[in-house]
């Protein structure tokens, strides 16, 4: 993962809020320029119209790209440039973007309906797993629905599906899992009972209405049983 990735994992930028920090808008998106280090260095970062981060530290004097910034280099100075480059991107974090609960939109979207809807939030029980968000009941403290991160291909079983992606797992009648698989985008569970609970992508493969749904009777099978 690169800085910008884990710097920026779980954040929304509020594009109005980065002129306010000194970035100006560009043709695809919004630039900004800050040079650190006693003058010797110049971080340029890019916001691309789709929230995508990018940037890139420029040692003043030669006008080049700084490249140890990228590698496992550990020496003092290269670890001191990359700490004050890390340090702009947090601000910048800091300033211009909120906090949502998970890393893709259709995830947000349905974490904002459950929050509307029931008044429940995700917790992140899982130390090693700090992305991945538990849906429970308020009242029987029972979960209905988790959200994960992973790659495709652990759910499709594809080699060629190495992109990361979120998806939910949710508690079904048993008599539906049969039609349940039919229907792309549902898989057989992943890592639980692989009877009582399917395994949905959230990548906008389902409508955002069959995933509600889907989260609706999962929730009502908790709460009965």
């Amino acid at each position: 993962m690169t800085i910008e990735k884990e710097v920026f994992k779980r954040k929304k930028i509020v594009f109005d809020k980065l002129l306010k920090v000194g970035f100006r808008k560009i043709s695809d998106g919004y630039f900004y320029s800050k040079v650190f280090s006693d003058g010797e260095f110049r971080a340029d970062i890019t916001v691309s119209q789709d929230e995508t981060v990018t940037g890139k530290v420029i040692e003043i004097e030669t006008e080049e790209e700084y490249l140890p910034l990228r590698t496992e280099m550990k020496g003092a100075f290269v670890s001191a440039i990359r700490d004050e480059y890390k340090r702009i991107l947090c601000m910048i974090a800091g300033e211009c973007c909120v906090t949502v609960p998970f890393l893709y939109e259709q995830s947000n979207r349905l974490a904002a309906w459950i929050a509307e809807r029931y008044g429940e939030s995700p917790d992140y029980p899982f130390v090693k797993l700090p992305d991945y968000g538990v849906f429970r009941s308020k009242g029987t403290k029972k979960w209905y629905a988790i959200i994960m991160n992973l790659k495709k291909k652990t759910i499709t079983k594809r080699a060629e599906d190495e992109v990361l992606i979120e998806v939910m797992n949710v508690k079904i009648d048993p008599k539906e899992k049969d039609n349940l698989l039919k229907t792309t985008g549902i898989y057989t569970c992943y890592h639980m009972n692989k009877e009582n609970w399917v395994t949905v992508l959230l990548d906008d493969t389902l409508s955002d209405e069959r995933v509600r749904l889907l989260v609706e009777n999962s929730r009502n099978l908790i709460i009965s049983t």
